[in-house]
């Protein structure tokens, strides 16, 4: 309590004496101690929230929830990044996605994509300088079934086959990783 304020000692013969400050003096201290904590609090707070950005994440159900986030991607989207199975998706959403891919060339949105080796896949590539795509493809052995968009800040995972589910995240970290990663395996595939 001494160290503290609250209380002053002085030795009276062999005996130690605890005197307590007078309680006007111990506010006036806690008013001195906020001065300096508000004064302070800026620098706290800059440091607390640059370290501690939580990206912002969305769940989407269903066929209104993909269309949701295909509008989303064509909205924002100057050049765009997927990876995935070109077969699943035409099974789940197909009318959607022909949709999204017709307004995608009209808004001349450049795409780079990686799919799984199938014939629709290699349809995909075929055409691909007609629909503003590069296409590569990954091969046999790599089982998966949904499908990954990459934008801006923001990346897009469609889960097909256990009930259409699309995850939307937006961070600049997580979308920095994700686009290396991408890079990685396009650039080790062939053209």
């Amino acid at each position: 309590m001494q160290e503290k304020g609250f209380v002053t000692s002085f030795r009276k013969k062999t005996v130690r004496v605890f005197s307590p400050e007078d309680p006007k003096k111990l506010v006036s201290m806690a008013k001195e101690r906020v001065k300096i904590l508000e004064e302070t609090l800026p620098q706290f707070s800059a440091r607390y929230f640059k370290g501690n950005i939580l990206p912002t994440v969305r769940v989407y159900q269903g066929q209104e929830g993909a269309r949701m986030v295909l509008h989303e991607i064509l909205e924002e989207a100057k050049e765009l990044r997927s990876f995935g199975s070109i077969d699943d998706i035409f099974a789940v959403i197909e009318t959607d996605f022909r949709k999204f891919i017709a307004e995608r060339i009209k808004r001349k949105i450049p795409l780079k994509v990686i799919l799984k080796d199938t014939p629709l896949a290699r349809e995909r590539k075929r055409t691909a300088s007609q629909e503003l795509r590069e296409v590569r493809l990954v091969p046999e052995g790599y089982n998966y079934s949904s499908i990954t968009f990459l934008w801006n800040e923001k990346l897009a995972m469609f889960s097909l086959k256990e009930g259409l589910i699309a995850l939307v995240i937006e961070s600049h970290e997580l979308s920095e990783i994700q686009k290396g990663m991408f890079g990685l395996v396009w650039d080790t595939l062939e053209k």
